[in-house]
């Protein structure tokens, strides 16, 4: 049995009962509408990039997708059934999603549902220099040059990445403390459950991970057929083998 914690909290001056998950398997994808409608019903907008980037309140969704892309997908399709629009960071470099022809299908489906797409890059010592490597995604899955991206860099300080190439829009106003961050990289909320914070209207940047949210990323590790990789790349599965 999942363990959830009842937890108050104030919304519009009307206390209600929040469900928070203590173990990932409770987040699915009817958990992840669940918490769009209720950002919505408490009068939250959802905003673009450039818009959170400025300093525009409401809330920016970015999902980093490493691994998972039909999890993806099925995200990015019940966000437009609500009207949203978000940006996804697609890691191509990921050895998870080795099959180039489902990533391509992924990202293009997700142009033709209308939601940002860029990359997301790892850093790692001895690749090619950041922005040569997006030039080159770019014209190889037929997206625009992207103004951002998003890094796959465990353990990096936030200001680090606020200074590589394509990364200030996205990493600077972390790095500042402006606003709120909410990351679900743990497999549990990072900085407190977006609800708590939803009643401050501030520029707010939700990130998820659409492995998290298909209420078996158990059968993830599984799959991983080295450790070592695991570990290395996906130091948040490897924590809870």
């Amino acid at each position: 049995m999942v363990a959830v914690r009842a937890t108050t909290y104030w919304l519009s001056e009307v206390m209600t009962q929040v469900a928070v998950a203590d173990d990932v398997e409770r987040w699915t994808l009817r958990d992840y509408v669940w918490l769009l409608r209720s950002l919505r019903r408490e009068g939250l907008s959802f905003v673009e990039l450039h818009e959170y980037a400025g300093g525009t309140p409401g809330v920016w969704l970015r999902h980093d997708v490493e691994i998972d892309p039909e999890r993806a997908l099925l995200m990015a399709r019940a966000e437009v059934r609500l009207n949203v629009r978000s940006s996804y960071f697609v890691c191509v470099e990921s050895p998870f999603l080795a099959h180039k022809y489902s990533v391509r299908d992924m990202i293009a489906s997700l142009v033709d549902l209308g939601h940002h797409v860029s990359f997301h890059i790892v850093l790692r010592p001895g690749l090619a220099p950041v922005w040569e490597r997006v030039e080159v995604y770019a014209e190889e899955f037929h997206v625009p040059v992207p103004a951002a991206v998003t890094f796959h860099a465990p353990g990096l300080p936030v200001d680090v990445l606020a200074q590589a190439p394509g990364g200030q829009d996205v990493y600077r106003p972390l790095a500042s403390q402006v606003g709120a961050y909410h990351s679900d990289s743990t497999g549990r909320w990072r900085w407190g459950h977006p609800m708590e914070q939803s009643v401050i209207n501030l520029p707010t940047q939700l990130l998820t991970h659409p492995y998290w949210w298909g209420g078996d990323w158990q059968s993830l590790i599984a799959r991983c057929q080295s450790r070592r990789v695991l570990r290395e790349f996906f130091p948040q599965l490897a924590a809870n083998e």
